[in-house]
């Protein structure tokens, strides 16, 4: 069981996006009140068109708890903000 809050979401990225979905690993984000299991995890892209060549950017993510509560970041130079 891994524990977080919102400071950690950057640090904790890779194991967010490849773990979120799997039972057998519980990743429980602390909103301060109580702590909520994590169901999913998601990137979430834009597409961009430079020069005719099309690149994915990821531009935010999209955690959902298991009360139903989804949370969006978004990508701020770098840092993650609360959409």
């Amino acid at each position: 069981m891994i524990v977080f809050n919102f400071d950690a979401v950057k640090t904790l990225l890779p194991v967010l996006l490849a773990k979120a979905e799997d039972s057998s690993v519980h990743l429980m984000f602390d909103d301060g009140i109580q702590a909520h299991r994590v169901v999913s995890f998601e990137p979430h892209t834009e597409c961009f068109d430079c020069n005719g060549q099309f690149y994915d950017e990821v531009v935010g993510y999209c955690m959902k708890l298991v009360n139903s509560t989804v949370i969006n970041f978004r990508v701020c130079g770098g840092e993650l903000v609360v959409a």
